[in-house]
């Protein structure tokens, strides 16, 4: 990547699921319901998960998007799943501090994920902080990496592409895809364990290299 610009930064645009917080019990009910269409005898479509996270759409309606037959028992066996999922919705651990060291620095912290409708609200449940813009697939009716759901923050925000890094934890999505609309962006790689020119491996990571680019620059 070109080298970082501190400078130009004033918005924080963060990834949702395994950047701010994780579901520790996957179960994946919308993949269990694609494949139970498989077995009815639908065949699945690579744009099915990209589908259904670009319209307002719980199980239910979701299996009558893709045409899905839903019996009873499988509705509560697969909603039985997703609420377990929710259940086990939790923040990382370093997450809610960075988030306010963020805002107390003085940047705009704003969210931007591709998700199911289910999982939009679990995380203001257990995350106490308020976004400055939410950027969220089914109500962009776009997901990233199309470049019009960065391009919703923007036009929320009143701020230029050039004004945003982007943080999380998929390549295409939050990586390659703001940097193509002009954002700078790290990938989120906790697995890492260092930080390189391109990745950092936790949210802690973000706020040195902010103060560290604000040093230099100063």
């Amino acid at each position: 990547m070109s080298k970082f610009n501190r400078n130009l930064v004033s918005v924080i645009l963060l990834d949702a699921y395994d950047t701010v917080v994780e579901i520790r019990d996957k179960r994946r009910p919308f993949r269990q319901l694609i494949q139970l269409g498989a077995s009815q005898g639908r065949k699945p479509d690579v744009n099915d998960a990209a589908l259904l996270m670009s319209q307002p759409v719980n199980l239910r309606q979701a299996a009558d998007l893709l045409g899905i037959q839903l019996g009873d028992a499988d509705y509560e066996r697969l909603y039985n799943d997703l609420r377990a999922e929710i259940a086990s919705i939790t923040p990382f651990p370093e997450a809610l501090s960075v988030l306010h060291s963020l805002r107390n620095r003085g940047f705009k912290v704003a969210l931007c994920s591709n998700l199911v409708l289910d999982y939009a609200a679990p995380i203001s449940a257990v995350l106490p902080f308020v976004f400055v813009a939410y950027a969220l697939s089914f109500e962009t009716r776009a997901i990233k990496p199309n470049r019009a759901i960065y391009a919703s923050v923007c036009q929320r925000l009143q701020c230029a592409p050039s004004d945003v890094v982007m943080i999380g934890d998929s390549v295409k999505a939050d990586v390659e895809g703001p940097r193509e609309f002009g954002m700078q962006a790290f990938l989120l790689d906790r697995k890492l364990g260092f930080r390189s020119s391109d990745s950092i491996p936790s949210l802690s990571e973000l706020l040195k290299i902010l103060d560290d680019s604000s040093s230099t620059a100063a």
